[in-house]
């Protein structure tokens, strides 16, 4: 009798607390060792549900990117563009095996779908490789330098040789004309 108290109590005590603090509670009475993250939790409800094993799970080793606080300018747009080179060749390659990847999923699905998928990686990756074009000519925006597409500048002179009207520029034409 006394058991059955105790459990109406904890029962009680559950129903009362968070959502989260009561699954830690319920797994606790019910003895089940929890995962660390929802993730693991996934991973393992669907390999008892499917009879497999677990999938190991590889971590991505996040260096973290800490920008150059001292620095001129220029050596700070020259660490800046080669991150950003560096990021986007990477991107190319990752895309590049996305694409191979994704065009041979479709070519053995033959399914429209799947090769709109493919023309749609083709066309970002040629995208991606105009930014990392534009990213040269930013650069050199940045630093001042001339690319060799401008050259030298041009020149424009707008002085006003005549004030008139066209009757008086035709007059003064047609005077010259008779002095010579």
């Amino acid at each position: 009798m006394v058991n059955r108290i105790d459990a109406r109590l904890d029962m009680m005590r559950i129903l009362t607390m968070k959502r989260a603090t009561m699954e830690e509670k319920i797994e606790q009475i019910i003895e089940i060792d929890s995962p660390a993250t929802p993730q693991e939790k996934v991973d393992k409800n669907l390999s008892t549900i499917f009879g497999v094993p677990p999938m190991e799970v590889s971590v991505i080793d996040d260096q973290g990117v800490v920008p150059p606080q001292e620095g001129s300018d220029n050596e700070l747009i020259q660490a800046d563009t080669n991150h950003v080179r560096s990021n986007m060749y990477s991107l190319l390659q990752q895309g590049q095996d996305a694409l191979q990847y994704a065009l041979e999923l479709a070519k053995q699905s033959d399914s429209p779908r799947a090769f709109e998928v493919v023309g749609t990686l083709m066309k970002n990756l040629s995208d991606m490789n105009l930014q990392l074009l534009d990213t040269h000519e930013k650069k050199q925006k940045l630093s001042g330098k001339k690319t060799e597409e401008q050259g030298p500048q041009k020149i424009v002179n707008n002085s006003i040789v005549f004030q008139g009207s066209t009757k008086d520029l035709y007059n003064m034409l047609q005077n010259m004309k008779k002095e010579q």
